[in-house]
């Protein structure tokens, strides 16, 4: 399918080829694992730096860090390869000391992930933390122990972590990511542990749930859901589809439901006037749309799918697409309306409104006739039965 081909980072899986892991040498550990460590910097009100520690990718523009590394930031930034690039945080788990980012247009590569399942006692493993200038060390050492803290799983090594803080990264022979260090833990200032890299999956849920109860507000708190399919819009800026947007955005990813998204573009693409797209989300948080085509009138046709999409979605409409050439940063600008509902019910709605047929409504010469021609609106809302 020409969308899966054209976007092989987000719709195709990786093909996993059994064979018995190789141990790398501590360079080569150290080279992998380099193309995937970043600097984190916390900066005041002023923009001035006032704390910077170690990051590492875990998927296309997520960063994950220590949390004591933003603490009284009022401003964040990522440096990958001498290039700063504006953070957000996403998802702060305090008590473990973990906190993930989003970094829009950040280019370097996810981390391999290990965990648990692939450490064992004895075994060697390599901290990893790279210095303000951005110099990356690697202390060789052992795992001395398992240990389970607080719901935690932490591997107590003995290789000598930062003395500048707790933002170290240790990683197994075989360049996977297995742990972080952490300043949870200070029984002994002789150990030194990191939480297992399997942590980072619970950070979202845990986040929310700290979150809710802080508030005491029992209704979900969707917004920061949508922060890492922003940052994945954000990154794939500059050669996708409305398609490939909407999939982004929405998460979709399986054959059956791309096809639909497919299909519903070509609707649009296939008339054979100028035409027009616009899209918003309404007061509840239901993704709205409408499109148009006119016979000669470019700008009818905008104007008019604007005013199918605010008839119900309001002010947060935009136009999107015209013509078939699709409006990234108006895209973006929606999308960063929705948070009133979490991505898999907008996703099952959304792919719900596209199943059924579009409702089209001639609009007539009272509208169309100081252009010199009949123009057609056709609308879809993720809540319309």
């Amino acid at each position: 399918m020409v969308l899966v081909k054209a976007m092989p980072r987000i719709f195709v899986m990786t093909l996993l080829f059994c064979s018995a892991a190789q141990a790398l040498e501590p360079g080569q550990v150290r080279e992998k694992a380099s193309l995937s460590i970043v600097l984190v910097r916390a900066l005041d009100k002023d923009e001035t730096p006032i704390r910077t520690g170690n990051g590492v990718v875990i998927q296309t523009g997520i960063v994950i860090t220590n949390c004591h590394v933003l603490a009284k930031a009022k401003k964040l930034q990522v440096q990958h390869d001498d290039i700063i690039y504006p953070a957000t945080l996403q998802y702060p788990d305090i008590e473990r000391d973990l906190c993930q980012l989003a970094v829009a247009k950040l280019p370097a590569p996810a981390v391999s992930l290990g965990g648990t399942a692939v450490v064992r006692l004895g075994q060697p493993v390599y901290a990893l933390s790279a210095s303000r200038t951005g110099e990356l060390s690697l202390i060789q050492g052992k795992v001395s122990a398992l240990r389970e803290y607080r719901g935690m799983s932490l591997i107590e090594t003995s290789a000598v972590v930062s003395q500048e803080g707790f933002d170290t990264l240790l990683f197994d022979p075989e360049g996977r990511l297995v742990g972080m260090t952490t300043s949870v833990v200070m029984d002994s200032p002789q150990a030194h542990y990191a939480i297992a890299a399997d942590a980072f999956s619970e950070l979202p849920r845990r986040a929310m749930e700290a979150l809710r109860a802080q508030s005491g507000d029992k209704a979900p708190l969707f917004k920061a859901e949508w922060n890492s399919r922003i940052a994945l819009l954000e990154n794939a800026s500059g050669d996708i589809t409305l398609s490939q947007a909407i999939a982004m955005l929405l998460d979709i990813s399986s054959e059956s439901e791309v096809s639909v998204l497919l299909a519903h573009e070509g609707v649009v693409r296939r008339k054979p006037w100028h035409n027009s797209y616009a899209m918003g989300t309404d007061s509840k948080g239901n993704l709205i749309w409408g499109g148009s085509y006119r016979l000669i009138n470019v700008d009818g046709a905008a104007q008019t799918a604007l005013d199918q999409c605010m008839s119900a979605a309001g002010d947060s409409c935009q136009v999107i697409m015209v013509d078939g050439e699709f409006h990234e940063k108006e895209f973006l600008v929606m999308a960063k309306t929705l948070g009133h509902q979490n991505i898999a019910a907008t996703r099952q709605a959304f792919l719900q409104s596209l199943a059924r047929s579009p409702v089209e409504r001639r609009i007539g010469f009272a509208a169309g006739a100081m252009a010199g021609a009949n123009t057609s609106s056709m609308g879809f809302s993720s809540v319309r039965q």
